[in-house]
């Protein structure tokens, strides 16, 4: 046999390794090249089995390679089969005519027309009531992805549809199709009578014509492999085998087959033996018995003279360990194997979540590197159900740690989306996402989140969050412009859009606060901030634009345009992921360019759903993801399964996450009709398991989420874990699960002789301090200088104070999240925002001189033209509301001006061992009346059904009030959204006593939380100790303030703290006894 002239034939090769596999095949080809221009072509089921036998084929000879791996098209069964056919029959177009993809499009146009005509009984009452454009593409892309199985699994049903008999076989019997799937027969035919004269017709037909033509050549036409190899492919339908089986007349077919024995082991399931079966295959099994009775059905041809058709190369896994163990059971069909012991080749691992499931994976690879330092990262594969699901976990988790860390241990993420892998591409369908949004504030911050998109306009990421700041201040909330917003509402007339708040922000750089044609500037910008607005308006003026130019029903060759512009104008390429990303678009819309072509049609649709066509192809489009780094690899359990590692881990082992339940697509008839070859998902994962328990040499590690991190209920782990762990059992070997706590940094990992450890020593405990943190003999953080507004601070809150001075932590909550709506109602703290900035303008201009009313009017003018009283009728009333509320007390506050014209300006400065107490420009007003102290208040003074005042609300108006009468007698007046609160003067040396108390106060609550808050001051007070009125209202009081939750979880801390009633009293005893409560 010379490289120029191979013996034909038909080879089958089995082994229960397939290292083994590979090394004869690529064996073969170095004792048997192709010619220079031939192209050796390898069939397999994913890229990660392509990479894997690609990178064997560049090693040297001396390992056992080729020294390259060139000139090797790789090719999915499906993309094989077609271009085979042309080889043989020649006129053939590229594409066939019955292709899902073309089908899909002269469905599209064809399906309202035979259903108005009445041909197909139950599809029209679809169309009369969807008139949808999106929805009956969908239903034409489900029928021609029906049509598109049959084609390759049932194409005995479409000979028969095709004669005129309306039959399908269910457990291989003829019947009728029901009357509801009727319409599927009926459909078939219109197609056939339509398009089927065409030379290529449907792929069912065309493959007959292939069978007859092969049965009939004498030589190998010119375009047909030379060598096909198959490399594990774990099923594969009859009709490719058929093709495989036709040309080995003239191509050597070297067909490698994964099996776990050398026995016959395609009737082991309970219901075809008597005898006992062995329990994995019994379970797990189908996929491979079915292809291997199936491979049965085909006559093997040797590729030389004397030689075996069929070649075993099977290798007893040994004893050494358990998982040796059950491979070797395996290997023997020994259906009642004694396992022996457990050991650590194989781990059952429970936690609380996805995160701590890699935080636990973790410390398991480092284990294994320190106890074998032979173990490459390259040689561990760890594999999930759904990788998206797992990256960002992973991510952080193996991420954290840089390469000068001990622990660092490099790794590789596979089979992510395309919109995981690629910034630019995630960028790309954020924005056709977009077009079917109102432009919400969110939506746009989002596109400006994704780095190929900012670099088109110049935006730097660190100019975000100042960017959300202005949007804010701008009260940009929904919608391009007021031509945008009007398809949606026609009573917002463009407020609350991102043109409306681009121009407040321009304008305020440009004058100011100042109202001009109706729109009152944003004074956010200033500086250099011009240049990063500019650019935001630039961005704004581009999604005008976009939004502009898809608008209407154009073409699809229109839309095909429209989408290649669209992607220069939006997105920049900033490195070879992006590129390639770039790449699978510009092919998407060439194969919907091509499919177009192939169906003769340009039909004229609308954008949402050129949107929905290109998003399609986008998410279907192939990943350009590399597999097999020198790393340890990350994948979903599918592309990788029957690779060799020494070392494999599957996490996320959980009830309905795997196996995956099977989907049938709309009305599949073949889910009632199971024949071998046929693809069915859960099958297809149990035989997976399989072949990767098969594929694992030192370790086998199992996890799954058998913990709420909430309640810690168990959560069941997927039928496979109970079918496994179940058969060790019954072996003998009863792994035992390790339940792992819900935190990385739980105590039992550091507690000896626990039977957990970890490698995050940050979680380490450290040696207590020689004094506790809290007591009083550590240096406090408290001031030497003291001014007003601390002690306020103090008395607002004494946990937030204390919280801020001692560990400078400002525990804010929850984001505060852009407004995304018009302002139908105000929410409370909208309203607060709203009336406090109303009643300060109006302030402003009284003290200026004007009257009260008029102030008032515009002060809510120009708050309802930046947007903040929502949009009529509710804006009015709003306003009316406001007007309602305060004029009364703005007229008292004004005649309290006009009778204490005079101003005064009072500094002064308190001494004391716990620091010094400063004020500076504290304003008082004088008069014949005396001196007085005016101010204005958005809240409502007094709280609960009690008439009480809310002490917080005063506490800053009394410290002040108290550092006035230091220097005279002075009443303070306060207007409230309830009235008006008074304080009476009091006399010098009372008023230095009750500050010098809260100056000592307030430096023992910067060392120390104290058990006071003003919600429940007073019911101490009153009752001198806890009650249950003081743990309702600190159960009210925790709601709103996460500080005084954190530094007193519960009442009954506070109820037995020693320092209750005296830091109670300390703080608003004086206050309290000045409102008379």
């Amino acid at each position: 046999m010379t490289e120029n002239a191979l013996t034909p034939g038909l080879l089958f090769v089995r082994s229960n390794r397939n290292e083994q596999l590979r090394a004869l095949t690529i064996d073969w080809m170095r004792r048997y090249p192709l010619g220079v221009f031939e192209t050796e072509t390898l069939l397999v089921h994913s890229n990660g089995i392509a990479q894997w036998f690609q990178r064997a084929m560049a090693q040297s000879a001396d390992e056992g390679g080729l020294g390259i791996a060139a000139a090797v098209d790789i090719s999915l069964p499906a993309r094989f089969i077609w271009p085979t056919y042309r080889s043989v029959l020649g006129d053939l177009p590229a594409k066939s005519s019955f292709d899902k993809s073309v089908l899909t499009w002269r469905l599209y146009a064809d399906l309202p027309r035979w259903a108005d005509d009445g041909l197909l009984v139950g599809l029209g009452e679809f169309f009369e009531r969807q008139g949808d454009p999106i929805q009956r593409y969908q239903l034409a892309s489900m029928v021609a992805d029906l049509f598109d199985q049959y084609q390759l699994y049932r194409p005995d049903w479409l000979s028969q549809w095709e004669a005129g008999h309306d039959q399908i076989t269910r457990a291989g019997m003829a019947c009728d199709v029901d009357v509801a799937n009727r319409w599927q027969p009926v459909l078939w035919r219109l197609l056939k009578a339509q398009y089927g004269a065409q030379l290529d017709s449907d792929r069912a037909q065309v493959h007959q014509q292939f069978i007859q033509a092969c049965a009939t050549l004498t030589s190998r036409p010119p375009g047909l492999a030379q060598r096909v190899v198959v490399f594990g492919l774990a099923s594969m339908p009859v009709q490719l085998m058929e093709v495989l089986a036709a040309i080995a007349r003239f191509t050597q077919v070297i067909i490698c087959v994964h099996s776990p024995s050398p026995s016959y082991w395609s009737d082991q399931w309970h219901g075809s033996l008597d005898a006992d079966v062995h329990p994995l295959l019994d379970a797990w099994g189908q996929l491979g018995r079915d292809n291997a009775r199936m491979l049965d059905d085909f006559q093997a041809r040797p590729l030389m003279s004397g030689a075996n058709a069929e070649v075993d190369l099977y290798s007893a896994p040994g004893a050494a360990s358990l998982l040796k163990r059950v491979q070797s059971s395996l290997y023997a069909l020994d259906s009642t194997p004694a396992l022996g012991p457990a050991d650590a080749s194989v781990r059952a691992v429970s936690c609380h979540s996805a995160q701590r499931e890699v935080e636990v994976l973790q410390d398991h690879l480092l284990a294994l590197f320190d106890g074998d330092s032979s173990l490459r990262p390259d040689q561990v594969l760890v594999m999930v159900p759904a990788i998206d699901d797992y990256a960002s976990h992973i991510r952080a988790v193996f991420g954290r740690l840089s390469s000068v860390d001990a622990r660092f241990l490099p790794t590789a993420v596979s089979d992510q989306s395309g919109r995981s892998q690629s910034p630019w591409l995630r960028g790309l369908l954020d924005i056709l996402e977009l077009t079917s949004t109102r432009f919400e504030v969110a939506d746009l911050m989002r596109l400006l989140g994704v780095a190929p998109i900012r670099a088109t306009f110049g935006i730097d990421e660190t100019e975000l969050a100042t960017i959300d700041a202005w949007l804010r201040s701008a009260q940009v909330r929904w919608g391009l412009n007021a031509t945008q917003q009007n398809d949606v509402s026609t009573a917002i007339d463009g407020r609350y859009s991102w043109a409306w708040g681009v121009q407040r922000l321009l304008l305020g750089y440009a004058a100011g606060d100042l109202a001009w044609q109706g729109i009152d500037g944003v004074d956010s910008v200033s500086g250099l901030g011009a240049q990063t607005a500019g650019r935001l308006a630039h961005f704004v003026s581009r999604a005008e634009r976009l939004w502009s130019s898809l608008q209407g029903h154009h073409p699809s060759s229109h839309w095909i345009a429209a989408f290649r512009a669209l992607q220069t104008d939006w997105l920049v390429a900033e490195d070879a992921v992006d590129l390639g990303a770039r790449r699978q678009a510009d092919s998407a819309l060439d194969s919907w360019a091509a499919d177009l072509a192939c169906a003769d049609a340009d039909p004229v649709i609308e954008a949402a759903l050129a949107v929905a066509v290109w998003t399609r192809l986008l998410e279907q489009a192939a990943s350009s993801s590399q597999f097999l780094h020198d790393a340890i690899q990350f994948a979903t359990l599918m592309p990788m399964r029957a690779i060799p590692y020494r070392h494999i881990c599957i996490l996320g082992l959980n009830d309905h996450a795997y196996p995956r339940p099977n989907t049938a697509v709309g009305p599949d008839l073949m889910q009632h009709d199971y024949r071998p070859g046929d693809r069915a998902r859960r099958e297809d994962d149990r035989y997976l398991f399989l072949e990767a328990i098969l594929s694992a040499r030192d370790g086998l590690y199992l996890s799954y989420q058998g913990r709420s991190p909430v309640d810690n209920a168990e959560r069941a782990p997927s039928v496979l874990w109970d079918q496994w762990f179940g058969f060790l059992a019954a072996g003998g070997a009863k792994v035992e699960l390790e339940q792992h706590p819900v935190h990385p940094y739980s105590s039992d990992y550091f507690i000896q002789d626990s039977g957990l450890a970890t490698y995050a020593r940050e979680w380490a405990p450290v040696e207590a301090s020689a004094a506790s943190p809290d007591s009083d003999e550590v240096v406090a953080n408290a001031p030497v200088q003291w001014t007003l507004r601390d002690i306020g601070d103090v008395l607002k809150s004494p946990s937030t104070s204390f919280l801020r001075r001692r560990y400078d932590a400002r525990c804010q909550g929850s984001p505060q999240q852009s407004a995304t709506d018009e302002a139908f109602r105000l929410t409370e703290l909208d309203g607060w925002q709203v009336t406090d900035a109303v009643i300060r303008a109006a302030q402003v201009r009284i003290d200026a001189g004007e009257a009260a009313e008029p102030a008032l009017a515009r002060a809510i003018a120009t708050v309802a033209r930046q947007g903040r009283l929502g949009v009529d009728p509710f804006q009015s009333r709003v306003a009316q509301a406001l007007i309602e509320q305060w004029t009364p007390a703005l007229n008292d506050y004004r005649q309290r001006l006009l009778d204490t014209p005079q101003v005064e300006s009072l500094s002064g400065q308190l001494q004391a061992t716990q620091g010094t107490l400063n004020w500076h420009e504290l304003t008082v007003r004088c008069g014949q009346s005396g001196r007085v102290r005016l101010g204005l208040h958005a809240s409502r003074a007094r709280v609960g059904s009690g008439n009480r005042v809310g002490l917080n609300y005063l506490a800053q108006a009394w410290v002040e009030h108290l550092a006035c009468q230091l220097t005279g007698p002075t009443d303070s007046h306060w207007w409230f959204k309830d009235g008006r609160i008074d304080l009476a003067p009091c006399a010098p040396e009372d008023a230095r006593a009750t500050l010098l108390g809260l100056l000592e106060w307030a430096g023992r609550a910067a060392r120390r939380p104290l058990p006071c808050d003003p919600s429940f001051a007073a019911e101490v007070i009153a009752t001198e100790g806890w009650s249950d009125k003081a743990t309702s209202q600190y159960l009210i009081a925790v709601k709103r303030s996460e500080d005084l939750l954190r530094c007193w979880a519960d009442a009954e801390a506070l109820a037995d703290a020693p320092e209750l009633v005296p830091a109670a009293l300390a703080l608003y005893g004086g206050l309290l006894e000045a409102l008379g409560q």
